[in-house]
C-alpha cells in the first residue's frame, strides 16, 4: 500500500495544557516500632485560681489531682455557660461586644440567688481594684518616658544615666510609689535622662517568697535578652527595670510601657503556677 500524505493539523490557539488536578498523597501509617506525633493541644486551666482561693479559705489544705481536674471541668462548664447567655443578650440589645452588664445579668441568670450576688460584687471588687491601679502606673510612665541626652557635667563625653549615677542632684526627679496594698507597689524614679521603675510582687506565704526569688533571679541571669533589665533590684523590691534615652531611640515608647504593665499582669499568674505544680509534686 503507497503511504498516506502527511495531515495538517489546524494550530490550537492555546499553547498550555489543560490543568489537572494532583490527587494529594495520604498519609503513611506509622511502623510498628516507629512513634506517632501528637498535635499539642491547649487546654484552658482554672488550676492556679482554684488553688489561691483553696488556700485563702483553708491556707492548710490539699487538693488532689484528681479533685482539680473535676473542679476545674465544673469552673469551665460555667464560664462558657455564662460567655453564651452573656453573647445572647448582647445579640438581643444589637451589641457587638460583651459589656459587664451582659456577663452581671448572666451571672444573675445561672447562678442562685445569694451566689450570683456574691459573685458579682467580688468580681467588680477584683476589677475595681486592679485596674486603676494599672492604669495609674499607665498613666505614669507615659508621662515620664519623655528622655534627652544629657551630656556629663564632670567627664566630658561620659554620659551615664543620672538616676544611677546621681552626679547632678538638680536634674534628678522626685520619685513616686503607686501602691495597690502593702505586698504591691511600684516605685518610678524619673531623671532628665533615664527613669528605673521597681515592682514588689506580692507574696501570701513563705513559699511564694521562694519561688518569687527564683523567678526574678532566673530573670536577672539573663538580662541582656530583656535589654531593660536590671540585674539587680533595689532594696526592698523584687525586680527592677532601667530605661535609658538610647532605648528611646531604638523602641517605641507604648511598647515599652506595654511590656511593663503586661509584665506585672502576667507575673503574678507565673508564680502560682509553679507553686501549684509544686504542691502536685509534693
Amino acid at each position: 500500500m503507497p503511504p498516506k500524505p502527511a495531515e495538517k493539523k489546524p494550530a490550537t490557539t492555546g499553547g498550555k495544557a489543560p490543568a489537572t488536578k494532583v490527587p494529594s498523597e495520604k498519609k503513611k501509617p506509622a511502623a510498628p516500632g516507629e512513634k506517632v506525633k501528637k498535635r499539642k493541644m491547649r487546654k484552658e486551666t482554672y488550676s492556679s485560681y482554684i488553688y489561691k482561693v483553696l488556700k485563702q479559705v483553708h491556707p492548710d489544705t490539699g487538693i488532689s489531682n484528681k479533685a482539680m481536674s473535676i473542679m476545674n471541668s465544673f469552673v469551665n462548664d460555667i464560664f462558657e455557660r455564662i460567655a453564651v447567655e452573656a453573647s445572647k443578650l448582647a445579640a438581643y440589645n444589637k451589641r457587638s461586644t460583651i459589656s459587664s452588664r451582659e456577663i452581671q445579668t448572666a451571672v444573675r441568670l445561672i447562678l442562685p440567688g445569694e451566689l450570683a450576688k456574691h459573685a458579682v460584687s467580688e468580681g467588680t471588687k477584683a476589677s475595681n481594684t486592679l485596674r486603676p491601679y494599672l492604669a495609674a502606673v499607665r498613666s505614669t510612665l507615659t508621662a515620664v518616658l519623655c528622655l534627652e541626652n544629657f551630656s556629663s557635667q564632670i567627664v566630658e563625653r561620659h554620659n551615664k544615666p543620672e538616676v544611677e549615677a546621681r552626679s547632678s542632684p538638680e536634674i534628678v526627679l522626685n520619685p513616686l510609689t503607686i501602691s495597690r496594698n502593702e505586698n504591691e507597689k511600684v516605685l518610678i524614679e524619673p531623671s532628665i535622662n533615664s527613669i528605673r521603675i521597681s515592682i514588689k510582687i506580692k507574696q501570701a506565704d513563705e513559699i511564694e517568697s521562694i519561688l518569687c526569688h527564683k523567678f526574678t533571679r532566673f530573670m536577672t541571669l539573663r538580662a541582656e535578652n530583656f535589654i531593660i533589665l536590671r540585674r539587680k533590684p533595689i532594696n526592698g523590691y523584687d525586680i527592677s527595670f532601667l530605661i535609658t534615652n538610647f532605648h528611646m531611640e531604638q523602641m517605641y515608647k507604648h511598647k515599652l510601657v506595654d511590656f511593663i504593665i503586661q509584665f506585672m499582669e502576667e507575673v503574678d499568674k507565673e508564680i502560682s503556677e509553679m507553686k501549684l505544680s509544686l504542691n502536685a509534686r509534693a
